[in-house]
């Protein structure tokens, strides 16, 4: 087996590879990405490294496929014995599944498609056991770990489509060990969003799918269960609950 540098370039190529056949892009970040992997922030390098790979219709990448499918189960298989790895893994393998969802089935050598559904039942397999994780979480706050995403990082930054978190990560932390979900709506197999109160503020948090839980301020309604759970423990006075409670619905 590969050791964990070489299987995590193997992934990062295999990323670049596959984005090249999916995504007809033109160069648009190939410094940041470049430096992204100089530092070692393979996912990172990924994500700005997508755009950097013109679609030419070389099927030949194809011939890489076994390849890249050994090295996915040898990374799977290392990670279920190394959780860092695992947390690592886990985003840049949802990603990867993405883009396998993406190929053109129709249009791909028939050769192909074995090892492409080998990867993709091996990403999904492993990916599933996070379902697991977020019901545990759900129950047991404190094995909740949260992890900010750019995103949400302030105003004007890329992505930011104006919801920002602004507490400190150790503060968001302690909003997210006590956030609630609608325990009157039946979960489904989607993780439900954590909703926390903090200095009159109404607080979201999404699982990312990864083991981690990334948050925004967002004064919104939440659910009437949880403005009620609120009130019960006395998390918000009196006014605060009738405030909460005629904030704008957006159906939660």
């Amino acid at each position: 087996m590969a050791s964990k540098a070489e299987l995590i370039l193997d992934l990062v190529q295999f990323a670049l590879d596959l984005v090249g056949l999916v995504d007809p892009t033109f160069i648009s970040d190939g410094a940041s990405g470049l430096i992204s992997l100089a530092r070692g922030q393979w996912l990172d390098a990924v994500i700005s490294g997508a755009s950097m790979i013109p679609y030419v219709g070389d099927m030949m990448k194809l011939g890489k496929l076994p390849r890249y499918a050994r090295s996915i189960a040898d990374a799977i298989a290392l990670a279920r014995e190394d959780a860092k790895l695992a947390d690592q893994l886990r985003p840049a393998l949802a990603k990867l599944l993405e883009a396998l969802n993406r190929l053109p089935a129709d249009k791909l050598p028939r050769d192909a498609m074995a090892p492409i559904l080998q990867m993709k039942r091996e990403i999904e397999a492993f990916l599933s056991a996070t379902n697991v994780l977020w019901k545990q979480q759900l129950t047991s706050p404190a094995l909740r770990k949260y992890a900010p995403t750019p995103k949400h990082a302030g105003r004007g930054g890329p992505g930011v489509k104006g919801t920002i978190m602004d507490l400190d990560d150790a503060q968001a932390r302690q909003v997210l060990q006590s956030a609630l979900h609608d325990a009157a709506a039946p979960l489904r197999d989607k993780a439900p969003r954590l909703w926390g109160y903090r200095n009159g503020k109404v607080y979201q948090f999404h699982y990312d799918n990864a083991g981690g839980w990334h948050g925004f301020s967002d004064d919104v309604k939440p659910p009437d269960y949880v403005i009620q759970q609120w009130r019960a423990t006395k998390a918000i006075s009196e006014a605060e609950f009738n405030r909460v409670r005629k904030l704008p619905n957006r159906g939660f």
